[in-house]
């Protein structure tokens, strides 16, 4: 496994799991299935691309530094990437586009009917 390689998915599992905690504020993206995160004036996106997944890192410009899909770091001999970046992608989309307040509050309203 390369070093710079090795980087890069520990800003992902880190990154995971602040997210599960609800410590990363997660915004909906350019494109309709991208999300967004501004971490201390940088950036990182993520986006599913037909059976993969892509990680975008961005400046504090907001230009593009680098992308990678899962496939780039199975290859490597890391392990679980595609479900973590998957599951990665379902709390940060859902936490962008409010779906999670919207049946919380569906919840409470039908449980009070």
């Amino acid at each position: 496994m390369s070093t710079m390689l090795n980087k890069r998915w520990d800003v992902i599992r880190i990154l995971f799991a602040k997210t599960q905690q609800g410590k990363i504020e997660w915004t909906t993206g350019p494109t309709p299935e991208m999300v967004y995160a501004n971490i201390g004036g940088l950036g990182i996106s993520l986006q599913p691309m037909v059976s993969d997944f892509i990680v975008s890192f961005y400046d504090e410009d907001g230009a593009l530094t680098e992308s990678m899909t899962d496939v780039d770091f199975t290859s490597q001999g890391f392990e679980n990437c595609y479900p973590i970046m998957q599951n990665l992608y379902e709390i940060a989309r859902a936490h962008a586009t409010g779906s999670e307040k919207v049946i919380d509050s569906l919840l409470d309203i039908l449980n009070n009917i």
